[in-house]
């Protein structure tokens, strides 16, 4: 599939991406970026061997590969232009009233448009596996919240006083969600948190049910415009 993608993915990206002379749609967006976005520090990556906990009596790479994601942790370090990232984000538009549902973003001039598919094929990532983009999905890949969390979680309620402390997993699930939170669907808030997204992968990594990444991942993006 390697090479396919490397193939296919310069020509889809150029029908995605069309020259609209605009770097930002108004002055308004400019003004936001100059604000919120041009100088703000990139978050930046981890390099964590999950085989290392093996030392301790856990094997993480099996979990991660019971949710079909042990490929995208090897080599994924991707050179990039941080003013071009910047300027993804703060451009970033859901458009969820098409099928399928896109987002859109300007770069240089350049107006993106990026769906599941497109994310996928650039990631070079396939999508198999249970396609879940947002919490109201679940009760279609039969995920109920509250038994998952009785029964992944432990009762020390003394120690984390919220239900969903990510201290209240056990200790294979901990490191899970830590690659969760940093890597797989990196975000800078509620690292301790289990969020239902969080306790739905957790859950699907003990069950050995794989997740579709590029569907998860365009959620976030999505999350964030």
């Amino acid at each position: 599939m390697a090479g396919p993608n490397q193939n296919m993915a310069p020509l889809r990206l150029a029908q995605a991406a069309i020259f609209n002379g605009k770097g930002f749609e108004d002055a308004a967006e400019y003004a936001r970026y100059l604000l919120n976005f041009q100088n703000r520090p990139l978050c930046p990556s981890i390099t964590l061997d999950p085989s290392r906990f093996s030392r301790y009596g856990m094997d993480i790479p099996r979990l991660i590969n019971s949710i079909g994601w042990g490929d995208i942790l090897p080599d994924r370090n991707f050179g990039f232009l941080p003013e071009a990232v910047r300027m993804f984000y703060a451009n970033m538009k859901p458009c969820y009233h098409i099928s399928p549902p896109c987002f859109t973003t300007i770069v240089y001039n350049y107006l993106i448009t990026i769906n599941v598919e497109l994310l996928s094929l650039l990631l070079g990532i396939p999508i198999p596996g249970a396609k879940v983009m947002n919490e109201s999905d679940f009760h279609s890949v039969d995920f109920n919240e509250g038994d998952s969390l009785r029964l992944y979680t432990r009762d020390t309620s003394r120690y984390y006083p919220s239900d969903f402390h990510s201290g209240r997993l056990p200790d294979d699930l901990k490191v899970l969600h830590f690659y969760i939170t940093r890597f797989f669907l990196h975000r800078s808030h509620g690292l301790t948190t289990i969020y239902p997204s969080d306790l739905w992968i957790l859950a699907r990594a003990k069950e050995n049910r794989v997740i579709s990444y590029p569907h998860l991942v365009f959620c976030s993006y999505a999350e964030l415009s």
